[in-house]
């Protein structure tokens, strides 16, 4: 069986949620200017507090799921920079798989998030064989908007998530395959 349970790049360590990690990643949602562009903006952050366990124990259940969340780490120094996600956007579902990644502040704007989506893209079209990618994001969120471009993605148009409007963004096999081989 694969191993996904953990993916390096140059300078980053993707690995699973594990016990220990629960302050840094509510203390990550804790953060107005993380959450402020999520499609559950503006719910509140001791929900977005109490998904963080189950999450947590589903990744120790079933560390080699080709899905799920992985925590970002900086190689070097084993700090934490963030967490990224490759999931189906509706329960019960593969058919469309999201990506999301979400640093905090003191590690934006270093390529973080562009090295860990690209970590996660790879495998969602070598290993996964995913035909497509979705990556949604509020009208507002520029960086997002920016990094989505730095993939590839392009946009498909809109979508409502969680009673919000979002623009919904698309990379496929064909446009990612080519650019890495």
């Amino acid at each position: 069986m694969p191993n996904y349970a953990r993916f390096e790049t140059r300078r980053l360590i993707l690995r699973r949620p594990a016990p220990g990690d629960e302050t840094a990643l509510i203390g990550l949602d804790a953060q107005s200017d993380v959450t402020a562009y999520l499609a559950m903006r503006g719910v509140d952050p001791a929900r977005l507090a109490e998904r963080i366990p189950p999450r947590i124990e589903l990744s120790q259940k079933e560390p080699d799921a080709e899905y799920g969340w992985w925590v970002i780490e900086d190689k070097a120094s084993g700090g934490f920079l963030g967490r990224c996600l490759l999931a189906p956007m509706w329960p019960g579902s593969s058919d469309e798989v999201e990506l999301g990644v979400y640093l905090g502040a003191g590690s934006r704007h270093q390529g973080y998030a562009t090295e860990a989506g690209t970590a996660l893209m790879d495998h969602a079209f070598k290993s996964l064989k995913l035909p497509h990618v979705v990556g949604c994001t509020a009208r507002d969120a520029q960086a997002v908007r920016r990094l989505l471009a730095r993939l590839h993605f392009t946009k498909q148009g809109r979508i409502t998530l969680y009673g919000d409007d979002a623009d919904r963004y698309t990379l496929t096999a064909e446009g990612w395959l080519p650019r890495r081989s």
